[in-house]
């Protein structure tokens, strides 16, 4: 009798901030296992929580799977993030591919990732909360990104 609701979101914002932000201010540079022809979609945690919040209120999204993605401006590959980064540091910044870290389920992850598996974007934010979703772009210009 209880309703499920399966809210699956793309790469958070919070994750650029824990594993990226630190050496782009310190060292103009980004490290991932992505590689070079995969793209992730980059999706606020504050847009993740509205849809959640309205799941949870709304019986009408009982049973249903909501793809929680930022716009499409949010998806991006390694270049792009790059670019991106370079733009809004106005310096060059490095990006340098590493392998993923040899733990079974974090491989899997990143096998995901370089297959495509973020390489998306949906309507769900605007469609569940009547509000378009932060763009990527817009989440870098509330943080400071000089160098310390």
């Amino acid at each position: 009798g209880i309703g499920l609701t399966s809210i699956r979101p793309t790469s958070f914002h919070s994750n650029f901030l824990a594993y990226d932000l630190p050496a782009v201010k310190a060292d103009s540079a980004f490290a991932s296992p992505l590689g070079s022809a995969a793209a992730v979609n980059w999706v606020a945690c504050r847009d993740i929580a509205s849809v959640a919040v309205r799941a949870l209120l709304d019986s009408a999204h009982d049973g249903r799977v909501l793809d929680v993605t930022g716009p499409p401006s949010s998806t991006l590959s390694a270049a792009q993030m790059q670019a991106l980064l370079e733009a809004k540091c106005a310096r060059p910044v490095r990006y340098t591919e590493v392998p993923p870290p040899p733990v079974a389920e974090l491989q899997g992850l990143w096998a995901f990732l370089r297959a495509g598996g973020f390489d998306m974007s949906t309507s769900t934010v605007l469609d569940v909360t009547g509000t378009a979703p932060q763009d990527f772009s817009e989440f870098l210009d509330t943080l400071d990104l000089s160098q310390p």
